[in-house]
């Protein structure tokens, strides 16, 4: 416990002993973090058009571009970017620290100076080992934040569903993150010793391996008490700021000012999250400085941090810097007018779509699931749909269908009536033991009856049957009949995965609303001849994103978004529909959520 308070007392001490330069080092690369991914991705996708002469990457064309040579000299030199973007405030800190313990003031000039000497050293290539630390492992691991907001690397919320409902693969997905979490771990005073010594990246994770050898228990401690001290201190600052609003709304309740009061108190709120966004990475690449020192300390390390000779800038050398500054912000804000402009508007209420109908409290993709979505007050219901051997259009989600039957087939080797038999519903709970499966027509007639707007999403599966025939053979025609017979041309959105398959819809009837339904979104998908909406996985949502969708006149739909906490982003970002299989949940998020636009607005999206 008192090496606990020894290292807080002084990770709290030494950024307290040059806290003005820090401050206005987390002003700089608050500015730039904004601008650079913007900036970055404009001149990516400018890159990726003059080489690859695409006009956008998903799930159709992402592994061919992927593994393009010509492309791969631009993937090393994002993820060195991308690596040096963070190293660089890492290194700058680090720095900044390692002077206070010197008791030496140091200059704004001088941090920046120092990040950018880390900075270049990641671009020798033996140190790019850096890249798969810094970029994905402790991000993926979330082991510490020491990057902002815009650098976040995470699993997609639908292949963790996947991977939790798979008998192996809930067993091996969370031991696989454990070992990458111990990884991040083992090397995580590496991203310090890089810093501040003369090492390459190799020789700094040995090193953090010495500091932590019978001593990560104790690391990992020490980084949760700080997680927990460093979120009291913005709840305590919060808790008083929320004070504050209700104070002040009973003093001038009556009075004209209480909204605009409440307003103005409820943007400070806005900017305590905003602030501890910006601070956390600071104070956890002190905490994790501090720590360094202490446990190179406890080994006897007899090696001394080597003595930086960093000058500041001089008067001369300040002026030009803010007029480059000033300079460079003006240029930027230009250059990226148009995603800045989605914090000028409005956010509209988005559509909620129930995902394979109410899946959530029911099983899914059954009539039963339907009919609990329009009970929940779905707007729009999603389901999914195969075709069986003798021609019939089936709801579900799978082609091998044993993880809701208990059937190790296949709906392409089978007969409808078969299919019909079976039991869809005990997989979920033995009290659904009666539920079956739907077709197409019963489903698309009884959401009709209900007036609501329909997803179908195509699940063509490739390969022919031993006659010969494709088993995708007639598959859009089939589903476009019966979306005619039902009337439901002007309700109905088809989407898929399978770019080949919304390609056929369009070339059997153009008049067919298509979504594009993507895992992977970059680039300029407004631009989509085939495609009338888009639907994307909720990771990938960007402003710029939406934007571009907006700006070609087309609605984009994410899924599936089952967290609460992730919405007020998406609604900020401009998404037309949110597609979830909690829909209860979605419903009441959207009731509390801000709409406004404006300053409230950036502030919430940077703080995020």
């Amino acid at each position: 416990m008192r090496t606990v308070k020894e290292i807080l007392k002084n990770t709290f001490g030494l950024i307290g002993f040059n806290i003005k330069p820090i401050l206005l080092f987390a002003i700089f690369y608050f500015v730039i973090m904004f601008y650079i991914p913007i900036l970055f991705d404009k001149l990516t996708l400018f890159l990726f058009k003059l080489i690859h002469g695409g006009i956008y990457m998903g799930n159709g064309n992402a592994l061919d571009i992927l593994t393009m040579p010509a492309m791969w000299p631009g993937l090393i030199f994002s993820l060195i970017v991308t690596a040096g973007i963070l190293m660089f405030q890492v290194g700058a800190i680090a720095y900044a620290i390692n002077e206070s313990k010197k008791k030496n003031k140091v200059k704004c000039s001088q941090m920046m100076k120092a990040g950018i000497k880390v900075f270049k050293k990641i671009f020798i290539p033996r140190n790019w080992l850096i890249l798969l630390y810094a970029v994905i492992i402790l991000p993926l691991t979330g082991a510490i934040k020491i990057g902002c907001a815009s650098i976040k690397v995470c699993v997609p919320e639908f292949i963790e569903d996947f991977a939790y409902a798979n008998g192996t693969l809930k067993y091996l997905y969370p031991l696989a993150l454990l070992l990458l979490f111990l990884l991040a771990i083992r090397w995580i005073f590496s991203i310090v010793a890089f810093s501040l010594e003369d090492k390459t990246y190799r020789q700094s994770c040995k090193e953090s391996v010495k500091l932590n050898k019978k001593r990560v228990l104790k690391t990992i401690g020490m980084i949760f008490v700080g997680g927990v001290v460093f979120i009291a201190l913005d709840v305590v600052i919060s808790a008083l700021l929320a004070l504050a609003v209700s104070l002040v709304s009973l003093l001038i309740e009556g009075s004209g000012l209480s909204v605009l009061g409440s307003r103005w108190l409820n943007s400070f709120i806005n900017l305590s999250s905003l602030l501890y966004s910006i601070f956390v990475p600071i104070l956890n690449i002190g905490l994790l400085t501090v720590m360094f020192f202490k446990w190179r300390q406890k080994n006897d390390v007899e090696d001394p941090i080597p003595d930086r000779d960093i000058k500041p800038f001089k008067v001369k050398g300040k002026l030009v810097f803010i007029v480059c500054f000033i300079v460079a912000v003006a240029l930027s804000t230009f250059a990226v007018k148009d995603y800045i402009s989605c914090y000028l508007h409005k956010s509209e209420k988005p559509v909620v779509c129930a995902h394979r109908g109410e899946s959530y409290s029911v099983p899914e993709n059954t009539m039963l699931a339907f009919k609990t979505s329009v009970k929940k007050k779905a707007d729009w219901v999603e389901m999914d749909v195969h075709k069986t051997i003798d021609g019939k259009i089936i709801v579900s989600h799978d082609d091998y269908i044993e993880r809701v039957s208990g059937k190790q087939i296949y709906v392409h080797e089978s007969k409808y009536d078969y299919l019909r038999k079976l039991d869809v519903g005990s997989w979920f709970d033995e009290k659904y033991s009666y539920v079956r499966f739907s077709n197409l027509d019963e489903a698309l007639k009884y959401l009709k009856s209900t007036g609501r707007h329909v997803q179908i999403e195509t699940k063509p599966v490739e390969g022919n049957y031993p006659d010969g025939t494709p088993i995708n053979k007639d598959f859009e025609e089939k589903i476009i009949q019966i979306i005619k017979d039902n009337h439901m041309e002007d309700k109905v959105v088809i989407i898929s995965q399978n770019e080949d398959s919304l390609k056929r819809v369009k070339k059997i009837d153009k008049n067919i609303k298509t979504a594009n339904c993507m895992v992977v979104a970059w680039g300029d998908i407004g631009d989509i001849s085939w495609a009338d909406y888009c639907s994307i996985e909720a990771e990938n949502v960007t402003p710029a994103i939406i934007a571009n969708m907006h700006k070609a006149k087309k609605k984009c739909f994410v899924w599936a978004v089952n967290d609460a906490n992730r919405i007020q982003y998406l609604v900020d970002c401009g998404v037309d529909g949110i597609v979830t299989d909690n829909v209860v949940m979605v419903r009441k998020q959207l009731k509390k959520i801000d709409y406004t636009p404006g300053i409230d607005k950036f502030i919430r999206m940077m703080a995020r």
